[in-house]
This record gives structure tokens, C-alpha cells and sequence, in this order.
């Protein structure tokens, strides 16, 4: 099966079209090598996500609609504001794994195809996770 990303809370709604996406996770590390040490030192840091996603392009479907009012064109209250998102890599079925947290959507890019080629155009898009991110089975 396909990944999907769902996003909202409550009541969360699959981004129609995905065509991929990329979860990322990474710990900054915290230098603590004291004068005259030999070897550097280091203990954990803040951790932090990333995620990106491309998808084909349905002006119609209100999760795509959703995805750019975040950034382009909601109200006050939503341009910026947190948006809880879960992505599997599986498929949104029980058992599978599934990753999960709030953050923001900073980028959108919107890309058309050669003319004549018959590729539907498409848009990616880049969420910058704010706060922890989980991992459980869905259910």
C-alpha cells in the first residue's frame, strides 16, 4: 500500500493524492568537552522533525485546500497556526505504523508539467514539526 498523511484533529482527513513523502527526525547533540580532553564529548540534545510531501494537484479536494489556506490565503487565526498531522507509511490501517504531532506548514511549491506531456501537475510541501512527534500503531 501507499503512505498517507492525514491532517486536522479530531476528526483527521487523508490528503488525497500523494504521490511520496519524507519524514524526518533528528537530536542536535550538546558539545560538553572540557580543556584537555583528548576526545570530544557530547550529550543529547533538543529533538526536532521535518516533513515534506508531493501530490498530485486537485484544486477540488478540500484536504489540498486545506494544506495552502495554512500558508497562502486562511484566515488571520489559521495562516501559520499548528496543524496536527499523522503520516503512514502503510497505509491508514489497524497495525500499521503511524507517526504523529503538530507543526506548521512553511512551504508550498506548485509545479506544472512540460506542456504536451500529459503529466498532472503537481505541489509539494514542507511542515516543520512543533513539539514531539510519536510513533504508534494505528488503529
Amino acid at each position: 500500500t501507499s503512505g498517507v498523511i492525514q491532517i486536522g484533529s479530531g476528526s483527521p482527513v487523508a490528503v488525497a493524492k500523494v504521490k511520496s513523502f519524507e519524514l524526518t527526525v533528528s537530536r542536535s547533540r550538546i558539545d560538553t568537552t572540557a580543556k584537555g580532553d583528548e576526545w570530544k564529548k557530547s550529550v543529547k540534545g533538543l529533538g526536532s522533525w521535518t516533513a515534506s510531501g508531493t501530490c498530485h494537484v486537485d484544486f477540488n479536494e478540500a484536504s489540498q485546500t486545506t494544506l495552502r489556506d495554512n500558508l497562502l490565503s486562511g484566515t488571520a487565526a489559521t495562516i501559520g497556526a499548528d496543524v496536527a498531522c499523522a503520516f503512514f507509511t502503510g497505509g491508514a490501517v489497524s497495525g500499521e505504523k503511524k507517526h504523529s504531532g503538530n507543526g506548521v506548514l512553511t512551504q508550498f511549491t506548485l509545479t506544472s508539467p512540460e506542456p504536451g506531456d500529459g503529466s498532472p501537475a503537481e505541489f509539494s510541501f514542507e511542515i516543520e514539526g512543533n513539539g514531539a512527534i510519536a510513533e504508534a500503531a494505528a488503529v
